[in-house]
């Protein structure tokens, strides 16, 4: 049985058919105008619209672009790391080399002294068996004499220990070591020559005297060099407690004394 439609509702759904109709053609009509008004053509106006799939390609690279940021901070986090980690090694390396020639330079100076010190002990004490300075105390004198000279071979690693002081009093108890001990050596030369002078002349009183007066000057100022020595190697005790810590070894010139010596 055939469906009943209502006259008036066919009539709306034609009306309306029509209006559509007539905007669509309306708006084809201004397009064609605006086409005319720009000079372009239909297919070129068409061209100039971009695909789709390019447009989807561009965008993908644009989001393979940021991306590539991340990588980028990466490679920037790492170089910031590699330097900071070459700084840091640079660093320990210098400490751990600066520690190793201070030691180096303590030991040395610390070993000299040492020496210096336990030959200064013997002397003095063959100075108080028979002639005060014989031949052997002599030898002993210029063997510490020596010692000090291997500090002014070796002076420039003085620089390797860090502590200003501590470098002023080793370099000042080396020279106070050094200038009475040539001073003795000097002043023992002396005494020998004017000794041999009063052996070889046959010289009256007053030469005599005055050669006698001479000598006994020359053994006052060599005595008196030798006491100075002796109050100046009293410090040296002090200077080695001070190298010890730095040098990891423990200076005792008694241990370097042998036994019944």
């Amino acid at each position: 049985m055939r469906e009943f439609v209502p006259a008036q509702t066919s009539m709306a759904v034609k009306t309306s058919q029509l209006v559509e109709a007539r905007a669509a053609s309306i708006q084809d009509l201004s397009n064609g105008f605006r086409l005319a008004d720009t000079g372009l053509s239909i297919p070129s106006r068409l061209a100039s619209i971009p695909d789709t799939a390019t447009t989807l390609t561009m965008r993908a690279d644009s989001f393979d672009f940021i991306s590539n940021f991340s990588t980028l901070w990466q490679v920037i986090l790492g170089a910031c790391l590699a330097t900071a980690g070459g700084l840091v090694a640079n660093q320990l390396e210098w400490r751990v080399q600066t520690q190793r020639r201070e030691r180096n330079a303590a030991l040395l100076f610390g070993e000299v002294l040492t020496s210096a010190a336990v030959v200064l002990d013997y002397a003095h004490d063959r100075k108080q068996v028979g002639e005060p300075f014989g031949p052997i105390t002599l030898r002993m004198l210029r063997s510490a004499r020596r010692e000090i000279e291997i500090y002014e071979r070796n002076r420039e690693n003085l620089i390797d220990l860090r502590d200003a002081g501590l470098r002023a009093r080793i370099h000042g108890l080396a020279i106070r070591l050094a200038m009475p001990l040539d001073g003795i050596a000097d002043a023992s030369q002396e005494i020998d020559a004017l000794e041999r002078q009063a052996r070889s002349r046959a010289l009256d009183e007053l030469e005599r005297k005055e050669l006698e007066e001479k000598l006994a000057v020359v053994k006052g100022r060599r005595e008196a060099g030798y006491d100075y020595i002796r109050e100046t190697a009293a410090e040296i005790r002090q200077v080695l407690a001070d190298l010890s810590p730095l040098a990891g070894h423990s200076f005792k010139p008694e241990a370097y004394v042998a036994p019944g010596s």
